[in-house]
């Protein structure tokens, strides 16, 4: 049985109001993936698509990936991939006497997982139900295109390339993006486990060194054939290992220096967490944090950023609850700290994106 700590929100004493926005203006070292035996190209909606195929490749006969005593990775450079926070900083309280949500745009079904990427300056986030596109959205100048429409996908995080990795569950697997092109591939071996398919894969995230994880719920399975359970798995080097099972695993993070996994659930189970190993194998599960959640960020300080009925709460490293803000009746599906300075949290929700200014700055991912 799990130890859990059961935890009472306190809100900071703070104004939740949420401002409509503007109308919207109209538009350790990782091995390389194994070469794909044969390519197929897809066109969708006039953008090419290059889908790889992996071939033959072992889809993790182990049953679990647990380690017995776990020798936790002591580098920082075994953060979340593309998520460095600046060195040697000491931050303070993170919310700030004004917590003031903003709507970014309200024109969309469900947004999902959004993803800053610092280089094209740029937040991705997917939109599915009523469309199956990934917008990228620039602050600098406020437009929003079309990135990837006809995809299916869900959660999306940085790869340790620079890549966009998708929670594709209209391919039941982990896809990967180029953030330039839009061109699509596979990841070897991210196909399935045990030879049966995923459900429909949810969220991922992925670590510094090149392990990625990924939660397999079974929303939007829709009566194709899965797993049988619902999971978290690590995907390294090709090969699948099943990390837990749990009641609907949904939003992933890893701590800033690597060393802890955090998995929330849509379940009714706290946030749960587990030790990551130098080489990305997880160690026995730890104390659970906080928690259900829909959602999960974190910031530079480590606090994690928790969803539910719509609304924000904030927790220390610890456990400890800071605050909480938001009150967004239609309901929040993911966060993201995004714009240069990393102090914008964006928040993902059914219809619309939202945005907040913080007092320190978070993880883009």
């Amino acid at each position: 049985m799990r130890p859990t700590l059961y935890l009472l929100v306190l809100a900071a004493g703070c104004g939740s109001g949420v401002q409509p926005g503007p109308a919207p203006d109209g538009g350790d070292e990782p091995a390389p993936d194994a070469a794909p035996d044969t390519r197929r190209i897809e066109r969708d909606a006039g953008a090419e698509v290059v889908m790889t195929d992996a071939g033959a490749q072992p889809d993790g006969a182990t049953p679990s990936d647990l380690a017995a005593s776990p020798d936790l990775a002591t580098t920082p450079a075994l953060g979340p991939a593309g998520a460095a926070c600046p060195a040697g900083m000491t931050y303070g309280a993170p919310l700030p006497a004004d917590l003031t949500v903003t709507m970014v745009r309200g024109v969309f079904g469900v947004t999902e997982g959004p993803v800053w990427m610092a280089a094209q300056k740029a937040l991705y986030f997917a939109e599915f139900e009523s469309a199956n596109r990934i917008h990228k959205y620039t602050p600098a100048d406020g437009k929003f295109v079309v990135f990837a429409d006809n995809v299916g996908v869900n959660g999306l995080t940085m790869d340790d390339k620079g890549m966009i990795l998708a929670a594709s569950q209209d391919m039941q697997r982990v896809t990967r993006f180029d953030p330039v092109t839009a061109v699509r591939t596979q990841l070897p071996g991210a196909d399935r486990y045990m030879g049966k398919p995923f459900n429909a894969v949810n969220d991922v995230m992925a670590r510094a060194d090149g392990n990625i994880y990924f939660s397999d719920p079974t929303f939007m399975q829709n009566n194709r054939p899965g797993q049988g359970v619902t999971a978290v798995y690590r995907l390294w080097n090709g090969v699948v290992t099943r990390i837990t099972t749990g009641k609907q695993p949904n939003a992933l993070h890893i701590s800033l220096d690597g060393k802890w996994l955090y998995i929330t659930s849509s379940g009714g189970e706290p946030v749960r967490r587990f030790p990551l190993n130098a080489d990305g194998s997880v160690g026995p599960e730890g104390p659970s944090l906080a928690g259900p959640s829909e959602s999960l960020a974190l910031d530079c300080a480590g606090n994690l950023y928790l969803s539910s009925d719509g609304k924000i709460r904030v927790y220390t490293a610890e456990g400890m609850p800071i605050g909480t803000f938001a009150n967004i009746s239609a309901g929040i599906t993911n966060l993201t700290f995004g714009d240069e300075d990393g102090r914008t949290l964006y928040i993902a929700a059914r219809g619309a994106l939202y945005k907040i200014r913080l007092q320190i700055p978070g993880l883009p991912n």
